[in-house]
């Protein structure tokens, strides 16, 4: 997966003042969004950026752990991405199909308070 250096820092520092999530694609075009906890630990991701809403899910660990997650655009796009999680974010990393790569931000703040 090709993820440009420049995109990284960009994630890792945005994280105080970001709605719930946010994705960084390699194409330069940022997604805002939110977060809605479900049923056994699920929690479903809604972003909109540049006219494309797209939607995933992942499943929290119980503590601090790595997972798969998807996602989902109106655009016709799908992808995959892995989540390092732990008790107040998430940072991810995934591939659309079609090759754009993308850094995601998620503001957990505490797990067991998500609604």
């Amino acid at each position: 997966m090709k993820l440009g250096t420049r995109l990284l820092p960009v994630v890792l520092l945005a994280g105080c003042s970001s709605p719930p999530v946010t994705i960084y694609s390699d194409d330069n075009v940022v997604f805002r969004g939110t977060i809605t906890r479900q049923p056994e630990n699920v929690v479903a991701l809604r972003m909109d950026g540049d006219g494309t809403t797209c939607s995933g899910t992942l499943t929290l660990p119980e503590g601090a752990g790595i997972v798969n997650g998807t996602i989902r655009c109106t655009d016709g796009r799908e992808g995959s991405f892995v989540a390092t999680v732990d008790d107040a974010y998430s940072v991810a990393v995934g591939e659309l199909d079609g090759g754009a790569a993308f850094a995601m931000l998620i503001d957990l703040q505490d797990k067991g308070k998500i609604e």
